[in-house]
């Protein structure tokens, strides 16, 4: 399976990576072995334990290039997805235009499935494969199987148009793409090939073998659909169905798919306002607790400087009290020194200072 890198980086910050493994047909340790690869952060142990009680982390800063293509070798998962209601009533009118009895047959092709009529015949790349370029859809086959390509995706393009998706090219990957409800739907339409290598041997240095490539195409098909979602993605040619017997399945799979990448939108921006909100409250109650240690700190500081400003002020009393109980008559200097020590006692007493007396 095909997936752009940010998409992973959220899918695995929202479903363990072992439950996405076993959704999309991989094993865990190899899911957690592409995301380390491309740059993607795991939750860390015992994550999935704190969303339960609502004290996850919030996902940390993705390191990789978040629109780049990740290719995960696996089995895509054949569950099928299931449609809302409203699918159900758009599939209805899509599914009638494959079937000619039901509606009438147009012989004129769809806007984009012409361009990528017009895009496939030319002349084979030097592997035998015929590939359409931008603004078209994404296809690449034999020259044998051009007709037949065009076939199937003009009755997708009739169909989902029927049932209320859009079409627009998307201008990064530059190929045409389905819009609804507000999602992106991508999809490839390829030929199944072998491919056997070629190794013409240097005469003196291995390093400098040249290595060749040949194809032999199958004859089938196969469609998937790009992204991350729960529900099935391809369907191909198999002994004894053809995927053209699969285009109301696929039709359905298309229109599940818009579905259920909206779902999966919704939730993330459910997940993204539940980790704001405990971060608000995490920020919120670190805050408390600074004020409080703050508050602490300076009633602390405030009673030492008292019992600082008290034993000053005991000094100065015990030396009245031996000046009276022995008649001392105490100098000018004198004077002005207890004086002092009574005045810098009073000066350095919080509770003055806190009572503004």
């Amino acid at each position: 399976m095909d997936i752009r890198c940010q998409d992973l980086y959220e899918a695995v910050w929202a479903k363990p990576v072992r439950t996405l493994a076993k959704e999309w047909g991989l094993s865990d340790v190899g899911l957690a072995k592409a995301c380390r690869k491309h740059g993607i952060p795991l939750p860390p142990l015992g994550h999935w334990s704190k969303i339960a009680v609502g004290r996850g982390m919030k996902p940390p800063q993705l390191k990789g290039n978040s629109e780049s293509m990740i290719t995960i070798q696996g089995t895509p998962s054949l569950k099928k997805a299931k449609l809302s209601a409203e699918g159900k009533t758009k599939l209805k009118p899509a599914l009638a235009t494959i079937f000619p009895e039901q509606t009438t047959l147009m012989s004129k092709l769809a806007k984009w499935t012409q361009k990528t009529d017009k895009a496939l015949h030319r002349k084979p790349d030097s592997s035998g494969f015929v590939s359409s370029w931008k603004e078209t859809f994404r296809v690449s086959v034999s020259e044998a199987q051009v007709s037949r390509a065009i076939g199937l995706l003009d009755k997708i393009e009739k169909a989902l148009t029927e049932g209320g998706m859009a079409w627009d090219f998307d201008k990064k990957g530059q190929y045409v793409v389905g819009r609804m409800y507000g999602e992106t739907v991508s999809f490839e339409l390829k030929e199944l090939y072998k491919r056997t290598e070629h190794i013409e041997k240097h005469p003196t240095s291995s390093w400098l073998d040249r290595k060749t490539y040949t194809y032999q195409f199958l004859g089938d098909l196969t469609f998937r659909i790009d992204g991350y979602y729960e529900g099935r993605k391809s369907w191909s040619d198999g002994k004894t169905q053809r995927i053209e017997e699969k285009l109301p399945e696929i039709i359905e799979g298309l229109l599940a798919a818009a579905e259920s990448m909206r779902q999966r939108t919704l939730e993330r921006e459910e997940q993204y306002k539940r980790w704001e909100e405990e971060a608000r409250i995490r920020a919120e109650k670190e805050r408390i607790e600074r004020e409080e240690k703050a508050f602490f700190d300076a009633t602390l500081k405030e009673a030492q400087d008292w019992n600082q400003a008290n034993l000053i002020r005991d000094y100065a009393t015990h030396l009245r009290s031996l000046i009276l109980d022995n008649k001392i008559e105490l100098t000018e200097a004198g004077e002005q020194w207890l004086s002092r020590i009574e005045n810098a006692a009073r000066k350095h007493d919080p509770a003055f200072r806190r009572l503004s007396l």
